[in-house]
């Protein structure tokens, strides 16, 4: 049996440390998180959950991003201080960047980003792989710095490549993590500002069942898209906006998913 606990987009928040991001789309983002979101995402839920984590003892956790609100290095400094417990326990745990993760190219952020995935995970590549005797995990950075009206990710040649290549000499499950969903489609005008690109390619491999289950972010509502051996998609959702994580157990060959509340 493996068990995963599986959450995402904390969004903390932290002031602006530079005088150059009240120029660029951090301004922006600190706005929205200050002003619009900030009864809504609560910090104090994430701190509920951590020792509730602890208690699943899992054998691996999965974070899908945002971390941070527009990529401060604050942000991920607070990040890595409330999550210290998860780090501590030595329980392996797999992060994917999220869209405000990669908010902006301040080398500042880009360097925090770089050292918070070192403290939390032990490594900086990008994409990669883990191995349990049950599973494998394949963990892919799509999101890069966008203008201030999108939120969309692209999934690079480089990461499709990578997926052919472990697809071809599978001998267990896949799980794939990515911040953004590849098998829920948002139509529209929110849908394109939102969407991974590339994920067609992604989502090919979910239907030929090479890829057993993909596990995301992104999308704040948790959702699950799951055949009857629970393969398919499913997304955290936001811990601190919706209270909620996820477990999952694989076992005879089926996934199963349960919601904790914090």
């Amino acid at each position: 049996m493996l068990k995963i606990i599986h959450f995402s987009d904390i969004h903390l928040s932290a002031p602006l440390g530079s005088p150059s991001a009240f120029f660029d789309k951090r301004f922006i983002g600190y706005l929205n998180g200050a002003v619009i979101r900030r009864h809504a995402y609560r910090q104090e839920r994430l701190e509920k959950a951590i020792p509730m984590i602890l208690n699943e003892k899992p054998d691996v956790i999965v974070f899908t991003g945002d971390a941070t609100t527009c990529s401060q290095p604050g942000e991920f400094e607070k990040a890595l201080n409330i999550l210290k417990p998860l780090i501590d326990s030595k329980i392996p745990i797999l992060f994917t960047p999220g869209n405000h993760d990669c908010y902006v190219k301040d080398k500042k952020c880009t360097d925090a980003l770089r050292e918070f995935r070192l403290a939390l995970t032990g490594s900086e590549k990008a994409p990669d792989k883990f191995e349990t005797p049950e599973c494998t995990f394949l963990i892919f950075h799509s999101a890069v710095p966008t203008s201030p009206v999108l939120s969309c990710g692209y999934f690079s040649g480089e990461s499709l490549e990578f997926l052919k290549n472990e697809c071809a000499k599978k001998t267990k499950p896949i799980i794939a993590l990515t911040h953004f969903p590849v098998v829920k489609v948002e139509k529209g005008i929110s849908g394109a500002r939102r969407k991974l690109y590339g994920a067609e390619s992604v989502r090919e491999f979910v239907d030929s069942g090479d890829i057993d289950l993909v596990l995301c972010g992104h999308i704040h509502k948790p959702y699950e898209i799951l055949d009857f051996t629970g393969r398919g998609e499913i997304c955290a959702g936001s811990l601190t906006k919706k209270g909620i994580f996820r477990k999952i157990i694989y076992s005879d060959n089926m996934f199963h998913v349960e919601n904790i509340y914090t």
